[in-house]
């Protein structure tokens, strides 16, 4: 007889749990799962933790058929317990390396098999227990779950320093009107209206972080071109400090225009230069970190791969932030993430973790096996998805991933989006907030910077208003993507 052994928590028992736990079946003849008990659950998950007895809990896993037997054990894992049982086949969930997974050695010892089975579906029992919490409750106390943001945590952002080094931009907008079709090609004619400029790729974050009350330290490369002069003009006025730019003879400063027409994008056009930056210009960057670190709050890398931040720069800085205790936040376009290993925080929106974690970008779970792959190989704390009108998954050491829905009202422009998600991160961080509330937070922060055409740098008092009116209280409806992926009931038309 082949015994098959996994282990968990199983809080809140959800299908995830019920798919994984049929696959484990189905490699042998008997199915122990190892069950924390309710003093291994609250020692790992924080005294708000398990919601379920484990007499309850243990009583909904013995009435599913792929269970043979359920065993409660006190300890944080189940190493002993492994030991003593002497599976045939250990199973874990989700996407880990077998010399990671807890009694790997041991049953490999006895010439046992370890299997590492990928979860499915999206599911997380951390999400859906924050989702209980958030819930509407008839009593004023529960409007608010624990931990979330209160207006009063943006009068902490004020002077907080944040050092950004990136991609520096100029984003141009040009407004008009489509009435009808070019005769010369099937293309619409736009009819001029206006035209804007504003600061873009890291210049965004910084001008996020300026209208949110902190003080942005910018470092990075333009051209010395029109552009160039443009885009100091546009920070000046915007607070932002030019003495950490370096002017880069023969590169020109990289533009995106955009063209925009009742309120569509039509067709953007992009001028830049993206050869790898000389070595001169890397030390002086390098340089100029190093003498900042020790005065800032946090780093912020925002990476457009433009070719200013190469591995060894990123690599260079995160040692010194390391050695300066100050914590790395990275949001990157680059295909591979390897030189960010040690970053506290990383960023990316769905399409970028699962290339740079080597995920199919169309499988159902490639947010799951992108952020926990990514966690792990590049020993970051904590890996934040992105996922446009999905909202966000938080993916964070020791955690579940927790699943953060949308908060936009109207989407009408994501442009932008990435640069408020990490501005906001970044101050909230530096502010001493908790990673779950600075996550709740920068996805309020992002939801309203899409509801605005265009680069747009939020306000604090955008954001005030936002938690006064209690959009952190809202749950996700029945139309919600994030609902209809199963992830929360339905409501009862």
């Amino acid at each position: 007889m082949t015994t098959v052994f996994t282990n968990g928590c199983f809080d809140v028992l959800h299908p995830g749990h019920v798919d994984l736990l049929e696959r484990a079946r189905s490699l042998g003849d008997r199915l122990v799962v190892g069950l924390n008990s309710d003093a291994s659950v609250r020692a790992l998950k924080g005294p708000g933790r398990p919601l379920v007895p484990q007499e309850e809990r243990a009583l909904m896993l013995r009435s599913l058929r792929s269970v043979d037997e359920v065993i409660i054990f006190d300890e944080p894992t189940p190493e002993r317990l492994i030991e003593e049982l002497s599976p045939d086949v250990l199973v874990k969930g989700g996407d880990w390396p077998v010399d990671r997974i807890v009694g790997a050695a041991a049953v490999l010892r006895r010439g046992g098999r370890v299997i590492s089975l990928p979860f499915r579906l999206p599911y997380s029992t951390t999400g859906l227990v924050e989702r209980i919490t958030a819930s509407s409750h008839p009593f004023p106390a529960a409007a608010v779950r624990p931990g979330s943001p209160t207006p009063g945590i943006l009068d902490s952002f004020r002077g907080r320093r944040v050092l950004v080094l990136g991609d520096i931009m100029l984003d141009r907008y040009w407004f008009g009107t489509v009435n009808r079709i070019s005769p010369e090609a099937p293309v619409p004619i736009i009819k001029k209206r206006g035209n804007a400029l504003a600061p873009g790729g890291s210049a965004n974050v910084a001008a996020n972080i300026a209208s949110l009350g902190g003080v942005p330290i910018l470092v990075g490369t333009i051209g010395g071109d029109d552009a160039g002069r443009e885009l100091r003009g546009i920070l000046e006025e915007r607070g932002i400090g030019l003495e950490h730019l370096i002017v880069e003879a023969g590169r020109p400063t990289t533009i995106k225009t955009r063209i925009i027409a009742q309120n569509q994008q039509v067709v953007r056009v992009d001028e830049e230069e993206t050869a790898p930056a000389g070595p001169s210009i890397l030390a002086r960057i390098a340089e100029t970190i190093g003498a900042l670190l020790s005065s800032v709050d946090i780093l912020v890398i925002s990476d457009y791969a433009k070719g200013l931040v190469l591995p060894e720069l990123a690599g260079q800085v995160i040692r010194m932030a390391h050695d300066r205790e100050r914590r790395v936040i990275v949001d990157s376009k680059a295909a591979d993430y390897s030189s960010f290993k040690g970053a506290y925080l990383l960023t990316p929106n769905r399409t970028e973790a699962a290339a740079a974690a080597g995920v199919a970008p169309d499988r159902p779970d490639s947010v799951i096996v992108a952020g926990t792959r990514l966690l792990e190989a590049l020993e970051v704390e904590a890996v934040l998805i992105t996922q446009s009108e999905e909202g966000m998954t938080l993916f964070e050491r020791g955690c579940d991933p927790v699943i953060f829905p949308t908060r936009a009202r109207t989407v009408y422009d994501v442009t932008g989006a990435g640069d408020t998600v990490v501005a906001t991160i970044g101050l909230a961080l530096a502010a001493g907030a908790s990673l779950a509330v600075t996550v709740e937070l920068a996805n309020l922060a992002a939801g309203i910077a899409v509801e605005h055409v265009g680069t747009s740098a939020i306000t604090g008092d955008q954001l005030r208003r936002a938690l006064r009116d209690g959009r952190l209280r809202k749950g996700p409806t029945p139309e919600d993507p994030i609902a209809k992926k199963g992830l929360m009931p339905r409501q009862n038309a």
